[in-house]
């Protein structure tokens, strides 16, 4: 278990585990959590969105804009650094684990992983920092409110959906509390509740039973649609041959692509030894057949990615790999920034710790701009991400509760489930407290979205006209 979580631990027998985390419920009690109101000096949410795309790069700013200008639900996805202020002045029981760091609806899929085996899982992590676990539990509630209200659901329809998760999380805690770490480690969702649950359709944009808006990966911004190209290599339509050759320059403004190039080949030696021992022939076996610039979610449009074809032994060897610049957590305004090196270090430290099935290529780099820090991930050819503003009130009903229990089984990896488990108890308060929160942050943001929309409105902010991703 990660030595920066161990704060939060306790002791290590399991009844005095369970006695810290009962303990934690005196100062903190779960019903604490209802109460939320903005805070009379709470910053203007305007201003954090744009200091923060002012760290990121100003330039990428409007199209992000752009999509979080479509709905109240847009805007609550990338209005990450809204919440993560916000959720600084809540209460918390004191118990740490690893953070999501952005736990919205929009950020859990569907994989096929290596073996043909279905997991479903957090998508993002690029927020990924050790904190509250509350800070996860609220952002998950508050988003399945707000997307609640946006498929038209009555009020009371909202409240009971988002009660749900926040009970599907506490039950899911129970559970991985009565298991032992080796087995919390390797457990998954079984493959036959995910297969009738997400029945595979024909048109990919409903893929699984699900309305989906990607498949692969999201649609390039710039450069080949490589997400195209590399289906039509694996149906056998095309060959690699046929993607263009890689040269010095990105053929665009966002900078060259030899910088790119460098940093897939050093991410090899930033993975753990084992790893790196394991893969350390794969530049050699692989070339590069093509590069662009890659699409990414609403919360982070405005940050650098890539997706990098390599080709093996021949057209139908493919090795596919996403490189994405990392940046600041919205969280690391208040909460500790822990003992990383870059960005890329956080976002895969983190990742490792609360993803479901291991990445045998994820790491940090650099490149030839060492000013800029990425992680490295493969992406596998089945990959679907729910469009959550076009799922009926049963889809996303079923939906929440396997995004809660994702979430559980995330904090129970990198935390601590029995005293977690002794402090949400037995009853409602938690639920009912996580619920009410929700419905009073779901109205902040409908608040906050229309101060958004009179930004827009008097030129404070530039927009492009982009499509939201879900």
């Amino acid at each position: 278990m990660p030595g920066h979580l161990r704060s939060g631990l306790g002791p290590s027998s399991v009844a005095d585990r369970r006695a810290y985390g009962g303990a934690a419920r005196r100062p903190t009690p779960p019903e604490l959590h209802a109460s939320w109101e903005p805070a009379p000096d709470r910053p203007d949410p305007i201003a954090l969105l744009e200091e923060q795309s002012y760290r990121r790069g100003r330039e990428l700013a409007p199209a992000r804009y752009g999509r979080m200008r479509h709905s109240p639900l847009a805007f609550f996805r990338g209005g990450a650094r809204i919440m993560a202020s916000d959720l600084a002045r809540t209460p918390t029981a004191g118990l740490m684990t690893q953070l999501s760091g952005d736990a919205q609806l929009s950020n859990f899929g569907l994989f096929a992983v290596p073996g043909g085996h279905q997991v479903f899982d957090f998508c993002a992590f690029d927020e990924t920092l050790p904190g509250p676990f509350e800070y996860d539990v609220k952002r998950l509630a508050a988003s399945v409110t707000v997307a609640a209200r946006h498929a038209g659901l009555s009020a009371a329809e909202c409240r009971t959906l988002t009660w749900a998760s926040v009970v599907a999380y506490r039950t899911s805690i129970a559970q991985f509390a009565g298991m032992g770490m080796l087995e919390i480690w390797y457990s998954r969702i079984p493959e036959e509740e995910l297969s009738r649950s997400f029945n595979p359709a024909a048109d990919t944009r409903e893929v699984f039973g699900y309305p989906c808006n990607t498949w692969i990966v999201r649609g390039c911004s710039a450069g080949a649609d490589v997400a195209g190209l590399w289906r039509a290599v694996a149906q056998g339509q095309m060959h690699a041959e046929d993607f263009p050759e890689v040269d010095d320059s990105f053929g665009g403004p966002y900078g060259h692509r030899r910088n790119v190039v460098a940093a897939v080949r050093q991410h090899i030696p930033a993975l753990t030894p084992r790893r790196a021992r394991a893969h350390s022939v794969l530049p050699e076996r692989f070339r590069i057949v093509d590069i662009t610039r890659a699409g990414t979610t609403d919360g982070s449009i405005d940050v650098r990615a890539y997706i990098v074809v390599m080709q093996g032994r021949d057209a139908t060897d493919l090795l596919v790999l996403q490189l994405k610049e990392a940046t600041t957590s919205v969280l690391q305004d208040h909460l500790p920034a822990g003992r990383y090196r870059t960005a890329g270090e956080r976002v895969v430290r983190g990742q490792r710790a609360i993803q479901m099935t291991p990445d045998e290529f994820l790491g940090w780099t650099t490149g030839v701009r060492t000013n800029r820090s990425y992680y490295v991930r493969q992406l596998w050819m089945s990959k679907a991400m729910a469009a959550v503003d076009t799922m009926s009130a049963g889809q996303l009903d079923h939906f929440v509760g396997l995004c809660a229990r994702t979430l559980a089984h995330a904090h129970a990896k990198a935390g601590d489930p029995i005293a977690l488990d002794a402090y949400l108890g037995e009853d409602d308060a938690f639920s009912d407290a996580i619920t009410e929160f929700a419905q009073r942050y779901a109205d902040q943001n409908d608040r906050d979205y229309a101060a958004f929309a009179d930004a827009v409105g008097s030129g404070r902010i530039a927009v492009d006209d982009v499509a939201p991703t879900s």
